[in-house]
């Protein structure tokens, strides 16, 4: 390749830019069509976007015909950390995926400087499990390797080496770099796919360009959350273990935690409830993860540790099991407790005499605190 101050213009927009020509509209067989189709398919509704250079062609495909947009509405925040909350919002407060409102965040992007603004919004939502997609318009091969032979910076990238690609692998659940067309659907269908399985963000980086390219149609058929793989002999051992402490219960409490909203389990939460015929209080971070004011559910409160309302309080310190489906142990829960069983040295302390069965996402702890 000459080196950047030899090209000719037409070199120079054939490796890095768009054709000088107005190029033809993006089709329905393309890389942005077949993208927009599946984050519409997972529950995108809207995409919150910074148009910088080298995502716009691809944010302006969704003022397109819904052959191609499929529907997907842009809206502008005022930068990249706004629409990330924005976005990470909107996936909170409309529903879980698998529920019946389910929703997807979606953000887009453009290389160094938008990204790497939305760090630590996107770094939040991986923490508390948001379904999110970040999409990234990058520069293209032919760019990356001008900067390794020529020295030639674009938007002052670090050092040339897929510098936002190896930081977003760090705060999503998969990062994805599209860069050929021939194995951009097997890429999208697999980010997608973990972010509604996982719940967690995803980052897909779209090279320059790439956007355009001829590509299979999506298949009309939605992505589903993949099965959690999980040893039947173990899951046996651990229903066998909770229910023969739960027909022991005689005043049993059931906790509801941040987990049940985000994999949209709220109504099996509910059944649950129901069949024990018992109260349910949510923690800090599941708070209003079913509507309160439901009448077939006995919602009881919410649980804060030291800083419970004294009816709650009495509710909880008075049960002798204590079930918690989904609920996190961290330093924002219980008030600075390190969880909701914590036993200190100090008497009085709430669910110090009780059995505490715990349930969520991987894991089961039982008799946690029991006395027999």
């Amino acid at each position: 390749m000459p080196t950047i101050y030899q090209m000719t213009r037409a070199q120079y927009r054939r490796a890095f830019r768009a054709p000088a020509a107005a190029p033809a509209p993006i089709g329905p067989g393309t890389v942005a069509a077949y993208l927009n189709k599946r984050l519409a398919q997972i529950g995108v509704k809207c995409v919150m976007a910074i148009p910088g250079d080298y995502i716009s062609p691809w944010v302006e495909t969704l003022d397109a015909p819904s052959t191609i947009g499929s529907g997907l509405i842009r809206v502008h925040a005022n930068n990249e950390m706004c629409a990330t909350y924005a976005a990470d919002g909107y996936g909170r407060a409309v529903g879980a995926y698998g529920g019946a409102a389910k929703t997807v965040g979606c953000v887009a992007f453009t290389y160094g400087v938008g990204t790497l603004n939305a760090v630590q919004a996107v770094a939040g939502a991986f923490v508390e499990d948001v379904p999110l997609v970040v999409i990234a318009g990058s520069p293209s091969a032919a760019q990356f390797r001008a900067q390794r032979d020529l020295g030639v910076l674009w938007h002052h990238m670090f050092d040339g080496s897929l510098t936002d690609l190896r930081i977003f692998e760090n705060i999503t659940a998969m990062a994805v770099r599209i860069d050929n067309q021939a194995t951009a659907p097997a890429l999208i269908d697999a980010a997608l796919q973990t972010c509604i399985t996982l719940s967690k963000p995803v980052y897909i980086e779209i090279a320059n360009l790439t956007e355009t390219l001829d590509c299979p149609e999506a298949p009309d058929e939605p992505l589903l959350p993949a099965p959690v793989t999980q040893n039947a002999q173990s899951l046996a051992e651990a229903v066998g273990e909770v229910m023969l402490r739960l027909r022991r219960a005689q005043r049993l409490v059931l906790m509801g935690g941040i987990e049940i909203a985000r994999y949209g389990l709220q109504e099996e939460f509910v059944r649950v409830a129901q069949l024990l015929q018992a109260p349910y209080v949510s923690d800090l971070l599941g708070k209003s993860l079913i509507s309160e004011y439901r009448e077939d559910a006995r919602f009881s409160g919410t649980y804060n540790g030291r800083n419970s309302q004294a009816n709650v309080t009495a509710l909880v310190s008075g049960a002798d099991h204590v079930l918690t489906l989904g609920v996190r142990d961290t330093d924002f829960n219980f008030s600075g407790l390190a969880s909701a069983d914590y036993v200190p040295d100090t008497p009085g302390e709430q669910m110090r005499n009780l059995t505490h069965l715990a349930v969520r996402l991987g894991a089961v702890r039982v008799g946690a605190n029991e006395r027999y």
